[in-house]
């Protein structure tokens, strides 16, 4: 079989897109494309062979795009003694100024890898209306490289979005950094993202894998996220509630048994039904019972207070509780009714206590 040699070339010319996948694409054009294919043996730890490929599919259109674009493949790669190299793979489309390039190197023997990539995308509307799906905004960069053996991978991701939006959300800029390390672990090494001068931080890491590589059960975790003067009408156009949110979370735990801490304070918080005011939350989340510390509102002199305790989850388990049982204390003092309504104006204090379950609540309410 070492002996076998081949030298194949294959063209095509004026070849329909459309016939290719008809039930599943709404895609339009015609290919013309090269292939070369050259070489000795066939065993994969003994051969040498060439491979290049050329193709290009000029005015492909899509019915829910207005103008066509042309698409540009490029390939070349080769092997020898059980060494595959990549050593040119690049697409591209001049009209969305959009290209993907990769080159990477495997040797079987060793089982070792080193490839890296770059796609960079900065027109998200057209490049995504080639695949029917319509209302994104903005660009994107992606970066990357695996290194290391196949058994033991290291990864990294790098991407960087700019005035990222859909429909009546917007996002921004991120900037995003991800790794795998030879331990299993991932780690979230950077999440930035700012828009209309609020900004989302957040940094932590995962074990994913364990020993040899099986997937780890319980997944150990820790994260943190940081929040700053977010409007929440700057992210979301058509939002029924505007407030700007400040706020911090932890993540600990694992992933099968995650613990949670959460402070968020909202400030100027208006409703379609009116004004709310302040407010400030403190949440705790452990083995499926969350416990929020505190719930504090404040508008004028008015003030509320709330506490309590439901739990959501079945102990050591990711199992929704059909019926939860809850426990909840609420106080106010000084409500200005004249600060929610124009048709009613005094003051109340007000005392609730509830408990029990979803279903069957029981409590007392003091007015």
């Amino acid at each position: 079989s070492d002996l076998l040699a081949y030298d194949f070339d294959l063209k095509g010319t004026q070849i329909d897109v459309s016939k290719i996948e008809p039930e599943r694409s709404s895609l339009a054009g015609e290919a013309d494309g090269y292939i070369h294919l050259a070489g000795r043996g066939i065993d994969p730890l003994k051969l040498s062979a060439t491979l290049v490929a050329e193709i290009a599919v000029p005015n492909l259109a899509d019915k829910s795009r207005a103008s066509p674009v042309d698409i540009a493949l490029s390939f070349s790669s080769h092997m020898d003694q059980g060494r595959a190299q990549v050593d040119r793979l690049t697409i591209s489309s001049e009209q969305l100024a959009a290209n993907f390039s990769t080159t990477g190197v495997v040797a079987m023997a060793d089982r070792s890898l080193n490839a890296t990539f770059n796609c960079n995308i900065p027109n998200l509307t057209g490049m995504l209306e080639l695949a029917g799906i319509v209302g994104f905004q903005g660009g994107v960069t992606l970066k990357g490289g695996v290194s290391g053996s196949m058994d033991q991978p290291l990864v990294n991701l790098t991407l960087r979005g700019d005035q990222l939006a859909y429909a009546d959300y917007r996002a921004g800029t991120i900037a995003c950094e991800v790794r795998l390390d030879q331990d299993g672990r991932l780690h979230l090494s950077q999440f930035d993202l700012s828009h209309q001068g609020a900004t989302i931080q957040g940094r932590g890491s995962v074990q994913v894998f364990a020993a040899d590589y099986l997937v780890d059960p319980f997944m150990p975790m820790a994260f943190d996220m940081s929040l700053a003067t977010l409007r929440v009408e700057d992210f979301w156009t058509q939002s029924p509630v505007k407030a700007t949110l400040d706020g911090r979370l932890h993540l600990s735990g694992s992933v099968k048994q995650p613990r949670a801490e959460l402070l968020l304070q909202g400030s100027d918080i208006t409703t379609l039904a009116g004004p709310v005011g302040d407010a400030e939350i403190k949440v705790k989340f452990t083995n499926g019972l969350c416990r929020v510390d505190a719930l504090d509102i404040t508008r004028g002199k008015t003030a509320v207070h709330l506490s309590g305790r439901m739990q959501v989850l079945a102990p050591d388990s990711f199992q929704l509780l059909s019926d939860p049982e809850f426990e909840l204390d609420a106080a106010g003092k000084q409500i200005e009714m004249s600060d929610y309504t124009d048709q009613v104006s005094g003051t109340i204090d007000l005392r609730a206590q509830l408990k029990g379950t979803v279903s069957d609540p029981r409590g007392t309410l003091v007015v």
